[in-house]
């Protein structure tokens, strides 16, 4: 079955460029631009975010919880990831047909008799396992697209693009990135189609191990890009939504972290870099709100 595709405005400058998510034929072969229709804008219609009668509070449907529109100088995602996914076809899993009913709707954060749920993402990476509490009160819709994207596969085969290394002791802010669809981490690529809008919590301090959606420049640019920051980084706090910690596996993102980079005068992307092979969801029963 044919994905329904997006057609969105692009703006640079003072040029309106059209904007467009490419679908899949039933074979899985990319269809062409011209030949995808439009993607119907959905009217917002009540969604039961409930289980068995327990409101989720924190749930937000797809298209009120995202930006569907690119920010300025954003480029269309690519057709194809660099881990041979098509993009067309991950955004619809993730939101569904007319933005319902997808992976969106699926995940829970709580029980069928309202116990809290909270889940961990395990990425197992050419190094080895990093394991991180993924933080839904702070940041429900960071968390909840987190979840979907790794459910889709967005991740598996990705690479860790950037490895940063720098400054002293008192002010290095070293950090690892992943999660660009082009696998390179170039400026105006990091979303599937959709961008998410900032949950930023004063209280949420980036401590080493904190992981939080990477944005180059405006925050609103924000979608699919992911970091770890390997010390403490106070120029994050306030500018940067963080949604998890490590709680298991911080020497193993240290290691993907000495990797040697292409430039050692201007650290960013790594030679040979090390992947995520694939990112397993858990969940378990919270404490006590």
């Amino acid at each position: 079955m044919m994905a329904h595709a997006c057609s969105r405005r692009l703006r640079i400058g003072t040029a309106i460029l059209l904007f467009i998510v490419t679908g899949c034929s039933s074979e899985g072969d990319p269809v062409t631009e011209s030949s995808v229709p439009a993607r119907k804008v959905a009217v917002s219609k009540p969604v039961d975010s409930s289980t068995n009668g327990v409101a989720d509070e924190t749930f937000v449907p797809f298209d009120q919880a995202v930006r569907l529109e690119p920010p300025d100088d954003e480029l269309r995602p690519p057709d194809v990831t660099a881990a041979g996914k098509v993009t067309a076809k991950l955004f619809e899993q993730i939101a569904g047909k007319d933005y319902r009913g997808g992976l969106w709707d699926q995940v829970k954060f709580r029980t069928a008799d309202g116990k809290r749920l909270k889940h961990f993402a395990t990425l197992r990476t050419d190094a080895g396992a990093i394991k991180i509490e993924l933080l839904d009160q702070s940041a429900p819709n960071h968390v909840r697209s987190f979840i979907c994207l790794a459910r889709a596969g967005y991740f598996d085969g990705l690479p860790f693009h950037a490895s940063i290394r720098r400054g002293d002791k008192e002010s290095l802010q070293g950090y690892l990135e992943s999660g660009c669809p082009k696998g390179t981490g170039e400026i105006g690529y990091g979303s599937i189609g959709y961008w998410l809008k900032p949950e930023i919590k004063s209280a949420v301090k980036h401590e080493e191990g904190t992981v939080g959606a990477w944005h180059p420049g405006e925050i609103d640019r924000v979608a699919c890009r992911f970091y770890i920051t390997l010390n403490r980084a106070p120029a994050f706090d306030g500018n940067y939504t963080a949604f998890g910690k490590v709680v298991h596996g911080l020497d193993v993102a240290h290691t993907i972290n000495k990797r040697p980079v292409q430039d050692e005068q201007s650290p960013g992307p790594a030679a040979e870099p090390y992947r995520i092979r694939q990112v397993v969801i858990e969940q378990a029963l919270a404490g006590p709100d």
